[in-house]
């Protein structure tokens, strides 16, 4: 949600993160991301950088050159309300995450659990686990493998396949009990 256009390198291929918004005394402020590990630069890929470009002419907005040191603020917010002010975190997943995940007629989710999707999917295409931790911003590499990469039936049918594929190759048919394999 803090993410400001200012803090993309549209040139460079990459964006960073650093601010978050919250509320602080009845009113949203922007601040500083928790943890050192969650300040991160983050790959801006093709399909990111277009969805980036196409909001930004779909609400006329005038980029600001990237500056990842300018000082935190509600200003330059790349998401927004329909008036261009920020948008109060518990609001944004009422008024439009919700609203999105029922029109794509998914189950109720809650945000969050995007993150565990994310951790999951990169697990599963081969990530190593250190890009997964540093992507998702997890100071400590246990949280990403405990906490966020969840197993995945398809890949673990296809490793006993392969595992029954090996030992078949290898071992000498035997045609009596298989208690005699274990004695």
């Amino acid at each position: 949600m803090g993410l400001r256009w200012s803090d993309i390198n549209f040139a460079g291929g990459y964006f960073i993160i650093r601010q978050q918004i919250q509320r602080v005394n009845g009113h949203l402020e922007a601040s500083a991301v928790k943890t050192e590990a969650s300040q991160r630069t983050l790959p801006l890929n093709k399909a990111i950088k277009e969805a980036f470009l196409a909001h930004a002419e779909r609400n006329n907005i005038d980029m600001p050159s990237f500056n990842p040191d300018r000082e935190l603020t509600l200003q330059g917010l790349v998401i927004t309300t329909s008036i261009g002010t920020a948008f109060e975190p518990n609001g944004f997943r009422m008024r439009e995450f919700y609203r999105r995940v029922s029109e794509c007629e998914l189950p109720h989710i809650k945000v969050h659990t995007l993150r565990h999707t994310a951790a999951t999917l990169l697990k599963d295409m081969g990530a190593p686990v250190k890009e997964v931790q540093e992507l998702l911003g997890h100071t400590d590499i246990i949280t990403t493998l405990k906490i966020y990469q969840h197993g995945n039936f398809d890949l673990k049918t296809k490793a006993i396949g392969v595992m029954g594929d090996i030992l078949s190759d290898n071992f000498p048919r035997i045609e009596s009990s298989p208690r005699m394999l274990l004695s």
